[in-house]
């Protein structure tokens, strides 16, 4: 008998669920199932892609069925078609002919009476008798035998069109690509992919008032345009309803820092820090992808960036008002999201902070999250092998990232809350992770199944 995947292995102590210890039986059971090392039973909820044939075994046969699955180009679909009528019956055969009357017997005695006919054919004649009574009428033929019935009728799906003229024949295809491996029954196997190699540059900023000739000002809490290079501004003064930034393009010191907006991507982060009269609050400000760049115009206003707020946290400090001062600090976290489709995946991830020593900060670890690809459906098995560069972490500052995975919730924002880490301190190591397409609400992301760094 096959065995079945586990999440609870000994309960209370041995789950595979959050704050328990992944041990490495907890994967190899996933890798066994689908490298076919062991039988496992897999029962999958959704929709089946696969690039290939499909082949099943041991199908019991039937008749009389209205119920059919028929090809529509490459999807398979059901089609309700009705049984042909029987054919109607043969007509009968032709009687046979009738026998010919026996001759009269001789004069005298009567003669003996004519023997009857053979069966369809006329009896003989009677020898003529000597004077005296007639002989008798030879018996009728017999009848003919009947037709044979007619064929049964042959079932139609509808009345049928006329068949087209036949087209010439095309040239051939070049050949497609291989198609997935079939394996024994219940197996299910991943072609060997190629290994994608990830570069993510300017992920991370930081500006303090230390750290050049002027400093970072919020210059506005109304939603103003920005007019001088390292100028920002919010569109309320309260902290917790800020829904936009516009932040100048050039820092104070008039280099520009478009690229890192650029790498602002679903989930990145603006921190702000300022002292409200003797209140030092820093706020963190989650964004999206929907940021606008704002041109130079007639107004005066210098190019900046106009950013979307989805989510707001305080990071330290009293929660005080915004106003028209000085910033002690700017920062901005970017994350790097990987579109993960079905299947085995493998990447290598190369990062690189190319900022001078006088804005970096050694504790900021960048989020690489894998989220789903639009193509995939619920239920859909994602295996993702990583790997990190040798080059990352070689420099002054620790530089490490944290791996994770989108997860989902019926509530809450999904660049913020639903986040879930596979590995939190990732360098130059390597590892793998088991996702499946999981659904709430209206929200998709992932469920961890298991994920294992080896090295």
């Amino acid at each position: 008998m096959a065995k079945q995947l586990k999440k609870i292995f000994i309960p209370t102590t041995d789950e595979v669920v959050q704050n328990f210890k992944i041990q490495s039986w907890h994967v190899s059971q996933s890798v066994d199932a689908f490298t076919a090392a062991q039988a496992y039973d897999i029962s999958i909820s959704g929709s089946l892609n696969t690039s290939g044939s499909v082949t099943f075994q041991g199908l019991s046969t039937t008749t009389g069925q209205t119920d059919v699955l028929v090809l529509d180009g490459d999807v398979v679909k059901q089609q309700v078609v009705a049984l042909g009528t029987s054919g109607t019956s043969g007509s009968s055969g032709t009687s046979g002919g009738t026998g010919t009357s026996g001759t009269s017997g001789t004069s005298g005695s009567n003669g003996t009476s004519g023997t009857s006919g053979t069966s369809g054919t006329s009896g003989s004649s009677g020898t003529s008798g000597t004077s005296g009574s007639s002989g008798t009428s030879g018996s009728s033929g017999t009848s003919g035998t009947s037709g044979s019935s007619g064929t049964s009728g042959v079932s139609i799906a509808g009345t049928s069109g006329t068949s087209g003229s036949s087209g010439t024949s095309g040239t051939s295809g070049s050949s497609g690509t291989s198609g997935i491996s079939g394996g024994a029954d219940g197996d299910l196997q991943f072609i060997n992919p190629s290994l994608s190699r990830v570069t993510i540059e300017n992920y991370y900023y930081f500006y303090d008032s230390s750290g050049g000739s002027t400093d970072m000002d919020i210059t506005g809490v109304a939603g103003e345009l920005v007019f001088a290079n390292g100028k920002v501004t919010t569109n309320n003064a309260d902290v917790t309803l800020v829904t936009e930034l516009r932040v100048s393009n050039n820092n104070p010191d008039g280099n520009a820092i478009t690229t890192f907006f650029e790498n602002l991507n679903p989930g990145s982060a603006i921190l702000l820090g300022q002292i409200n009269g003797t209140t030092p609050h820093v706020e963190k400000y989650i964004t999206t992808a929907n940021k606008t760049f704002i041109s130079s115009g007639p107004a005066g206003n210098v190019t900046h960036f106009l950013i979307p707020v989805v989510w707001k946290e305080k990071v330290s400090g009293t929660t005080s008002n915004w106003i028209v001062n000085t910033l002690e600090t700017y920062e901005m976290n970017c994350v790097y999201n990987q579109s993960v489709s079905t299947g085995w995946e493998r990447y290598t991830f190369i990062w690189e902070n190319i900022l001078n020593t006088s804005e970096q900060v050694s504790n900021y670890i960048l989020p690489i999250r894998f989220t789903p690809n639009s193509t995939n459906n619920v239920g859909d098995i994602s295996i993702i092998e990583f790997s990190g560069d040798p080059t990352n972490n070689d420099g002054i500052y620790t530089q490490v990232a944290d791996i994770q995975n989108y997860t989902v919730s019926a509530s809450g924002d999904i660049l913020n809350s639903r986040v879930n880490s596979i590995q939190n301190n990732f360098d130059t190591g390597s590892g793998f992770v088991t996702l499946m397409t999981a659904q709430s609400a209206s929200n998709i992301g992932f469920v961890s199944l298991g994920n294992n760094q080896y090295v």
